[in-house]
């Protein structure tokens, strides 16, 4: 799934010249603050849409916010789907709250790391 995505993110920073970098990188100050802006704006349109029951907005903003989360992965020079690969497989090792009281944001919707669940090593993904 991330890789079609992720193709497209490509083909789209590609037209306006912004070249991937050769390596992992963190962004500069200013392409930080420009993408966290942009990350935020996108949740706002989100939150706005949620209140005025307007699930095309909600749609739209959701599409925005990965396309916008995806381009910020594309600018920091991210194996994005060898990362989906090794983040999803630690959180399918995850498990379903009981009760809103073993959330730590008091949701029985939650999902929750069990007790021996170890983070995934990307660390050889960024090198």
């Amino acid at each position: 799934m991330a890789a079609l995505y992720y193709n497209d993110i490509k083909k789209f920073h590609e037209k306006f010249l912004i070249k991937f970098p050769d390596k992992p990188r963190l962004l500069s100050p200013d392409e930080y603050e420009f993408r966290l802006k942009f990350l935020f704006e996108e949740i706002s349109e989100f939150k706005d849409s949620y209140k005025n029951e307007d699930l095309i907005g909600c749609a739209d903003a959701l599409v925005d916010l990965l396309y916008v989360t995806f381009g910020t992965c594309y600018f920091m020079g991210l194996p994005c789907d060898e990362l989906w690969k090794s983040i999803h497989e630690a959180n399918m090792k995850k498990e379903k709250v009981k009760n809103k009281f073993e959330s730590k944001r008091g949701s029985i919707y939650d999902i929750r790391k069990p007790k021996n669940w170890k983070h995934p090593d990307i660390s050889i993904l960024l090198k």
